[in-house]
């Protein structure tokens, strides 16, 4: 991260002078690896009352539902017309009031939206114990990183495990990464005291180390803690330290580790460290240093246009290719790009594979670059508040355009069926009534069955609509009194009903 959104308001930031100065409780808490989530009401998606008489969902940017409370911006959307998409959702933790979690479809249309009223970063389906699960970072962002708690939730939307760093450290927002081995990949941002002279600083400095913590998200074992500062110059910063360092309130950030990836190699990490303008790869028991790829020492030798800076993201896409989201715009002559890089190990050499660009996409932070199977890529442009997918060959094939950043941007497929119940409400106008009905996550159903009667006990009349959305609506006879929403897959079976109400 490391930058507010330009343009727009961030949600819930807060300085580490706030934090240090005026929450003495909070900070006290967060040593003893407490994590802080900010303050909100969760949004209840229960049933709405009856004959609601509010203006229509369509009024302005946000889009808003009689049955539910649930909101999110609405998207805007260009596909390239006979273009093969990857399979699944798209998952984002879009800028509102706060970076809300939200998985949509190709035509933006709101599947899953979150509701706790937390900030909302790293949103994604990952696999933990052979199943799929959705799994995110929440909790306080502070001057670009935060104290934060991973969660990770099955596919009724139930909390399965939260993630906490170890070692009293509390874990940071950039990096919530699940691992085969049944263990949680996590940041961790901590300040420490040393002497800065050497790089233009005070003799008593402060700045932000960087930790990589490898956790078993059953027992919360600290597995590997991997410490920047033991294995990376201060030097090697390309982050000026200016007035920088003097205060514990405003230290300096040289590392800032902000991604992480298991390699080919199940035995080693790739660690991205934006400050640096580096990736790292590091034995994942011992935590050494294996080679340094771009930044002032690197280990091997890049071609000049595979020179990234200020990056964000890392994966291993195969043997020979390891992708980046390349920031760079940061330097007035840079871009912004997803990038794949063609990585010769035995060679110690570096070239660009394919850059994925898009001449409306500029991001000062944030972003990721995500290979799909079958062949596309999906870049995530962060401050650049969008996402876009492209063909291997980088042919634009869809473009996402939202209200607000969104940390990191992901597609995977996923089946969701909420534990709770479908949402209904009525509205009565002008001798008219229809109901409403949404059922928040649900990915199989495809029709709804409204049952409606003389009361709740003689539900004798229904009609059957397609699922058009989020929500969805049908007019019922004005004499009805009494009203339910049955969800119908696919296949005509009943998956569940709401409760009923009054019509």
């Amino acid at each position: 991260m490391n930058a507010a959104d330009p343009g727009s308001t961030p949600p819930r930031r807060v300085s580490r002078r706030d934090l240090l100065v005026g929450a003495g409780s909070l900070v006290i808490g967060a040593a003893a690896g407490f994590s802080a989530r900010p303050i909100q009401t969760a949004i209840s998606d229960a049933v709405a009352p009856s004959n609601d008489s509010s203006s229509d969902p369509a009024t302005d940017s946000t889009r808003r539902y009689v049955s539910s409370q649930a909101t999110i911006s609405s998207f805007r959307i260009q596909k390239t017309a006979g273009a093969t998409l990857g399979a699944g959702l798209l998952f984002a933790g879009v800028a509102m009031d706060v970076h809300r979690g939200v998985a949509f479809d190709d035509d933006g249309e709101p599947v899953w939206i979150d509701t706790t009223g937390a900030d909302i970063y790293n949103l994604r389906v990952q696999q933990y114990r052979g199943e799929p699960v959705l799994t995110y970072t929440s909790g306080l962002l502070i001057d670009g990183y935060g104290i934060a708690t991973g969660t990770i939730l099955d596919s009724q939307y139930q909390v399965v495990a939260t993630v906490r760093a170890a070692n009293g450290l509390s874990a940071d927002l950039h990096e919530f990464l699940l691992t085969d081995r049944g263990t949680a990949i996590i940041t961790a941002y901590p300040t420490v005291t040393a002497d800065l002279s050497s790089v233009g600083g005070p003799k008593r400095g402060h700045y932000i180390d960087g930790h990589l913590q490898e956790i078993d998200v059953a027992t919360g074992e600290l597995l590997l803690d991997w410490r920047a500062s033991d294995h990376i110059a201060l030097s090697e910063s390309y982050q000026s330290i200016g007035s920088g360092g003097r205060t514990a309130a405003d230290p300096w950030d040289p590392f800032h580790l902000n991604a992480a990836a298991v390699d080919i190699d199940d035995n080693r990490l790739l660690i991205s460290a934006r400050h640096t303008h580096a990736l790292y790869a590091i034995d994942r028991s011992s935590g050494v240093v294996q080679w340094r790829l771009n930044g002032k020492k690197s280990d091997f030798t890049l071609t000049d246009d595979a020179v990234f800076a200020w990056q964000h993201h890392v994966t291993r896409q195969s043997a020979t290719t390891i992708t980046v989201f390349d920031n760079h715009v940061k330097s007035s002559s840079g871009t912004s790009r997803g990038l794949a890089l063609a990585v010769d190990e035995s060679a110690r050499t570096v070239r660009v594979a394919q850059a994925y660009t898009h001449a409306d996409r500029r991001a000062i932070a944030m972003g990721n670059t995500q290979h799909l199977d079958g062949g596309n890529v999906l870049v995530g442009w962060g401050t650049g508040k969008a996402l876009t997918e492209f063909a291997a060959d980088g042919t634009t094939l869809l473009d996402v355009r939202f209200e607000g950043s969104s940390y990191r941007s992901f597609r995977a497929p996923w089946v969701g069926t909420p534990a709770s119940p479908p949402a209904i409400a009525t509205r009565r106008a002008n001798g008219q009534v229809t109901a409403y009905v949404s059922w928040n996550g649900s990915t199989e159903t495809a029709r709804w069955r409204f049952e409606y009667g003389d009361s709740a006990a003689a539900l004798t009349a229904s009609q059957t609509v397609a699922r058009t959305g989020f929500e969805t609506s049908a007019s019922i006879p004005s004499s009805a009194s009494s009203v339910r929403a049955v969800a119908v897959g696919a296949d005509g079976t009943d998956l569940t009903s709401s409760v009923t109400v009054s019509a």
